[in-house]
């Protein structure tokens, strides 16, 4: 039926076109005019769009009279599948189709920004809380020392490891190297030559049990006069 219809409107027009390019009456000019918006609009069964667009093609072939241009961009409008293809063919798209065209086009460029940027924020999120679970091997804080010494800390905060650190007589958990420091200091050593003379001095005048050195009582002074010759 298209064809049969494009062939028929083709031996019409060529009639119609050899008789205008003859003798150039108006009338003949509009009746042609007339009849190719006809068959396109109605013969054709075109969308409307498209039969607006061979309104157009029909008047640029009265002016050219070129059968074979006009029966190809007939065939390439009816074989496309959707009508802003058609338009596009001949270059004759509207500016509303177009404009609308491209608010559809940036809506999904939009909403596909959107989905990147969502994914994207997701993957960050994630790797900031795998990274915020992730445990601490550094201890800090006053028990810093013993979770090392314990073993449920790899090091404190100064560096200092298990093989760095020791327990003293009071059951604290000290650095090895400040204790050994300390021991050696002068300081240490006036105070346990006086530890020392104190247990003298107890065991030399007998005294058991508490007993201040010095102070007001006979038996605190006598044990301070004591300490002092055995310190010197």
């Amino acid at each position: 039926m298209l064809l049969f219809s494009i062939l028929l409107s083709s031996i019409i027009s060529r009639c119609f076109a050899f008789l205008t390019f003859v003798s150039m009456d108006w009338l003949l000019h509009v009746v042609f005019r007339l009849f190719c918006g006809f068959c396109v609009h109605h013969i054709l069964f075109l969308r409307p769009s498209s039969a607006l667009v061979l309104r157009h093609v029909s008047h640029t072939f009265c002016q050219s009279c070129n059968v074979t241009i006009i029966i190809t961009i007939v065939l390439l409008i009816t074989q496309s599948k959707k009508g802003y293809r058609r338009e596009q063919l001949i270059g004759l798209s509207s500016n509303n189709h177009l404009h609308k065209m491209a608010k559809m086009m940036m809506a999904k460029m939009s909403s596909m920004k959107m989905a990147m940027k969502m994914k994207m924020m997701s993957a960050m999120k994630m790797g900031m809380k795998k990274m915020a679970m992730k445990k601490s091997v550094i201890a800090k804080g006053k028990r810093a020392k013993s979770s090392v010494f314990k073993g449920t800390k790899e090091k404190t905060s100064g560096g200092l490891k298990k093989s760095d650190l020791k327990k003293n007589k009071a059951g604290k958990i000290v650095s090895s190297k400040k204790s050994a420091a300390a021991k050696k200091s002068k300081q240490a050593k006036t105070i346990l030559a006086w530890a020392a003379a104190v247990v003298k001095a107890r065991k030399a005048l007998g005294i058991k049990g508490f007993c201040p050195i010095g102070g007001k009582t006979a038996a605190g002074k006598a044990l301070y006069a004591k300490v002092k010759s055995f310190a010197k």
